[in-house]
């Protein structure tokens, strides 16, 4: 299968629990990531496999739905071959024909061959192999993002390095994050990725929430990322929507307004607010800006990615109608309103002239309004 990514677009998405069974022996390891990347840094890939490949096997706390990992059936022919940095004998197939979860049911055959003659760059991120290109060929296995495996993925920064790395070299300009599940999108340090200049347009779907929204994607992905060429995706604003997926950057100013490293204040908005960044959204009543601080409490808690934006689309609704124990005004503090999202809040101002929504702080409940009283005090 012929892949020869040239253009400055890198797609990622995360791996499947349904796999195709079957394969052949023999990895092209000319296919694999390792081979792109310095011999350093490759090592460390494989070493950090080895490791999880020894967890899948032997640990006797690792279960999924009550049965032991290393009982699952696709794990029972899993070696430790030259994929995991081992010597032993395998039987390989190609990752994007090895999966066939939502997201890859829904790009469908066609979808996959046309991803791969885009020209486009794609990597799954997954639980056994951490980064992945299309074409690198993997065993059959089960391996579910638990906490044992996660932390051994979080443990440093290599899945960013290798990202880092990965774009250095192929210069890539614009990725499109399509992970769906925030366990996945969690492994990645987008802090660091944003200090490499390359923008990042986070995806979540307006219909559908976690790995349901795969589907959504796939079908995106299929039905219309593909039809467009490098410098359409390029072009990209920093909102975008495609059918019910909405593409969304965390760290793209407006032109004209104050830089980001400025204390001007923002005409017409509160005294003690800094330079926001406006969202365009088509079909709703109110439109949404986001300040530095809400930017930065997002990247520090993306874990709550999918459900923040969620809130976001409830909040651009009707931000101003109190609504049970989820919209209230904030007593204390004219104009601010919060948004309960389980433990945390979302706390914003509604600008009526404009009928703009400013979201402005996001975090744990005693933390934000600790913040908010700081910042009024100061």
């Amino acid at each position: 299968m012929s892949y020869q990514p040239s253009s400055m677009v890198l797609f990622l998405t995360n791996c499947s629990l349904t796999k195709a069974i079957g394969g052949g022996t023999g990895p092209d390891e000319n296919q694999a990531i390792t081979s792109v990347l310095s011999n350093s840094l490759g090592d460390r890939l494989l070493e950090r496999r080895r490791s999880i490949f020894q967890l899948v096997k032997n640990a006797t706390n690792f279960d999924w739905q009550g049965t032991p990992v290393s009982e699952l059936e696709f794990n029972q022919g899993l070696s430790s071959g030259r994929d995991l940095g081992g010597r032993h004998s395998a039987t390989y197939l190609p990752a994007i024909d090895r999966y066939e979860g939502r997201f890859f049911h829904a790009l469908g055959t066609a979808g996959k061959q046309r991803l791969m003659e885009s020209g486009h760059h794609t990597l799954f991120l997954s639980g056994l192999y951490g980064l992945l290109r299309p074409t690198e060929s993997i065993q059959l296995y089960s391996c579910p993002l638990a906490s044992q495996v996660a932390e051994q993925w979080r443990e440093d920064t290599l899945l960013t390095d290798v990202m880092c790395e990965y774009i250095r070299r192929f210069e890539i300009a614009r990725i499109i994050d399509l992970t769906a599940i925030d366990d996945y999108r969690q492994l990645i340090d987008w802090e660091k990725i944003a200090a490499t200049k390359t923008d990042v347009l986070h995806c979540f779907d307006v219909m559908a929430a976690g790995d349901y929204a795969l589907t959504s994607f796939g079908k995106c992905l299929a039905g219309e990322l593909l039809d467009l060429t490098e410098d359409e995706i390029v072009d990209f604003p920093f909102e975008h929507r495609l059918g019910t997926v909405i593409l969304r950057s965390l760290g793209e100013t407006v032109p004209g307004l104050p830089s980001e490293n400025t204390g001007d204040k923002v005409p017409g908005q509160p005294s003690e607010s800094r330079p926001i960044y406006e969202v365009p959204l088509a079909n709703l009543p109110w439109q949404l800006a986001y300040t530095n601080s809400f930017r930065r409490d997002v990247r520090r808690h993306m874990n709550e990615f999918t459900r923040i934006n969620q809130a976001t689309l409830n909040i651009c609704r009707d931000p101003v109608t109190p609504r049970a124990d989820t919209v209230k005004p904030i007593q204390g503090h004219p104009d601010r309103w919060r948004y309960r999202l389980g433990d945390y809040r979302i706390v914003y101002w509604a600008d009526k002239r404009e009928r703009r929504v400013v979201l402005d702080l996001f975090g744990p409940r005693g933390d934000v309004y600790k913040r908010l009283q700081g910042r009024i005090e100061g």
